[in-house]
């Protein structure tokens, strides 16, 4: 049969996809708040405190060559057993500042983490509901929420 070998015609790219007004929204919105916040110095010690916690808990590890229970370091010391959970923020909070500096590579991670939640979001509402736009609200109400704004006002 001949038309078997037809070559079926691609659909033009939408630009409406949910994905791309995802994309577009939560660099807007990101974009400003960075604009915002990184000309900011820090303020009531809001990041460094975080980057001197995750230091001391770095450098406990390292000596002890493991987690270390027990820091004399940060709050005129304390014990460290909870902070597990917290590793993969403290790692994160290290790298920023390894790369962008201390002022603004915390911020930084920050805003890369609140872009990829975003994304995050739409791709579990997405795979749940079998719907694109579905994701795409959910991701954009979990952006609009008080909480991201007031985490990460100047």
């Amino acid at each position: 049969m001949p038309n078997e070998n037809r070559k079926r015609a691609e659909p033009p790219v939408k630009l409406f996809r949910p994905i791309i007004l995802l994309s577009l929204f939560l660099c807007l919105f990101c974009g400003v708040l960075g604009l915002g916040w990184m000309r900011e110095g820090p303020s009531s010690q809001e990041m460094t405190a975080n980057v001197a916690k995750a230091i001391d808990y770095f450098r406990g590890a390292l000596s002890v060559g493991g987690w270390p229970w027990w820091t004399p370091n940060f709050m005129g010391g304390h014990s460290l057993a909870s902070s597990f959970g917290m590793i993969f923020s403290s790692f994160s909070v290290l790298l920023g500042t390894g790369i962008f500096g201390p002022i603004h590579g915390p911020k930084l991670m920050g805003l890369i983490f609140m872009a990829a939640s975003g994304f995050a979001i739409f791709g579990f509402a997405k795979k749940f509901s079998r719907s694109e736009w579905t994701g795409l609200v959910c991701a954009l109400f979990d952006r609009s929420r008080w909480r991201s704004v007031i985490c990460f006002r100047p």
